[in-house]
């Protein structure tokens, strides 16, 4: 039998019920906050990033993160279509340089599965200051770089860091 002192000073399970239901609630409201003050949801529509990404998922994209690199894929304003937002790769960064050879792109001297495209930029093409070159990766299918030259640093929106949809799909990219 419990002394009625204890029982006077012991909480009533209702309390800590609601207690930790509530912590519990401030604590998912406090992750989904920092989501989405740090993250922009993007669905993809198309068939440019395939077989990486295809129409209909939906990615994360970070807002902050700055640190852009070969092979990363981003989100940007693309000012050649009237500012439109694409999803392409990065493939090639300020200062490097793009020639032909055989018909398929050549960076730095690497030889790319790429074709250039009707009525494209002209090669060889060495990627302007504060500028970076995209692709899509269905290259057959994308309308990138090869088209419009290097795009502005300034105008990119973010990169692209999770894949959340199809859940089948969720990771890491």
């Amino acid at each position: 039998k419990r002394n009625p002192v204890e029982e006077l000073l012991s909480p009533p399970k209702k309390i800590i019920i609601y207690s930790v239901v509530t912590s519990l609630l401030g604590v998912i409201i406090i992750f989904f906050l920092i989501i989405l003050s740090n993250f922009y949801q993007y669905d993809i529509a198309g068939e440019s990033m395939e077989p990486s990404l295809h129409g209909g998922e939906k990615v994360l994209v970070s807002k902050n993160d700055k640190n852009y690199k070969k092979s990363d894929i981003i989100i940007f304003n693309c000012e050649y279509f009237g500012n439109i937002t694409m999803i392409k790769r990065i493939t090639a960064v300020q200062g490097d340089t793009i020639t032909l050879s055989n018909d398929k792109l050549i960076i730095n001297g690497v030889k790319t599965h790429y074709s250039p495209i009707e009525n494209g930029i002209n090669y060889p093409y060495t990627v302007p200051q504060n500028t970076i070159f995209v692709l899509g990766d269905n290259y057959n299918n994308s309308q990138d770089s090869r088209l419009f030259g290097g795009i502005n640093k300034k105008d990119i929106i973010g990169l692209v860091k999770y894949r959340y949809y199809p859940i089948t799909k969720i990771g890491e990219l």
